[in-house]
């Protein structure tokens, strides 16, 4: 049997040290390119062992709230929460209100068990601080303009496919609201946003006797020629809010009378100034008008004001015949 000289196998211990070496770069190298949609628009990239390479801003609220973040800790749950711990500290997040969270990757093909692992650490994240919050993901691939984030690349898409609203209007709304306007638009815009977890929002079955969503939003927008950007059903009520010149009009409807039970109006040019709508009497709380009813009314009043006309005339005629007997 032949001796192996150890000494020609020089070669092989370098050969296991490359390998290695090129295994590590590739498992450090970004792996998952994701954005965080609150307000703020974060972007978070992790390698393949799930640890964080970078955190990056997307707009300005995300610029001025990262200003002195260093992510203390690499690990992915460490540094979700971090961030939400920051989300909260400036107001972004408040217990007892609802909260919404959009998790968006660059590319749909992302490796499923990353997106689990993101979208688990965002909630154990929001739960150890007891904050109650609807995590949504969006089914849009925005990997063609990676400095955008979810939220914006979403806003792009809904211009394109041809809502009323500007993108500019758009873009000046919360998470919440676009997701909202979202659902007042046909089931292709709808699409764009896939609820993960938290409240259900899927559009439950009017019940007898109850106004459909349609009957409302058509005759809410014949009182409020505006934009609806909200449309939601909540326990015997339609919550609605609607765009109108440089106002947004909230109301709560009776789903089955259609009663407006509630009116606020927010001057979007002066944020000061909410509270019920009184310039216009059509904006008290009351039943939705009728155009046709409103019609009648104005004859009627028209009538009543030719039978006064009329009584008034009798009164002057019946005054010339007292002066005439007066006379003779």
């Amino acid at each position: 049997m032949r001796n192996i000289s150890f000494s020609k196998l020089w070669f092989i211990p370098p050969l296991l040290i490359g390998f290695a070496l090129l295994v590590f770069i590739y498992l450090m190298q970004p792996a998952a390119h994701m954005t965080l949609d609150v307000n703020p628009s974060i972007e978070v990239v992790t390698n393949r062992l799930d640890q964080v390479v970078s955190v990056n801003p997307l707009n300005e609220d995300a610029d001025r709230m990262l200003q002195k973040f260093k992510p203390d800790n690499k690990s992915l749950q460490g540094t979700m929460d971090e961030l939400v711990e920051l989300l909260v500290v400036h107001g972004y997040f408040k217990s007892g209100q609802e909260n919404m969270v959009m998790v968006s990757f660059q590319d749909n093909d992302a490796n499923p068990e990353i997106a689990n692992e993101i979208n688990r650490a965002l909630t154990l994240s929001l739960e150890k601080r007891q904050i109650d919050a609807t995590l949504l993901a969006s089914n849009l691939d925005y990997k063609e303009d990676s400095s955008k984030g979810g939220k914006s690349a979403i806003i792009q898409k809904m211009a394109e496919m041809g809502v009323t609203l500007s993108e500019e209007s758009m873009s000046s709304m919360t998470l919440k609201e676009l997701f909202e306007y979202s659902r007042t638009q046909d089931g292709d815009v709808e699409k764009l946003f896939h609820v993960i977890k938290g409240e259900d929002y899927q559009d439950e079955l009017p019940q007898t006797g109850m106004m459909t969503p349609e009957q409302i939003q058509k005759m809410i927008l014949a009182q409020f020629p505006g934009e609806l950007i909200k449309l939601e059903y909540d326990e015997d009520d339609y919550e609605a809010s609607i765009l109108l010149d440089s106002a947004k009009i909230e109301l709560e409807i009776d789903a089955y009378t259609g009663t407006i039970e509630e009116v606020e109006f927010e001057d979007l040019q002066d944020n000061d100034s909410d509270g019920p709508v009184s310039p216009a009497p059509s904006a008290t709380p009351g039943t939705i008008h009728n155009e046709e009813d409103d019609q009648d009314d104005r004859d009627d009043e028209d009538d009543d004001g030719e039978d006064d006309q009329d009584d008034r005339d009798d009164d002057e005629d019946d005054d010339d015949n007292d002066e005439d007997d007066d006379e003779d």
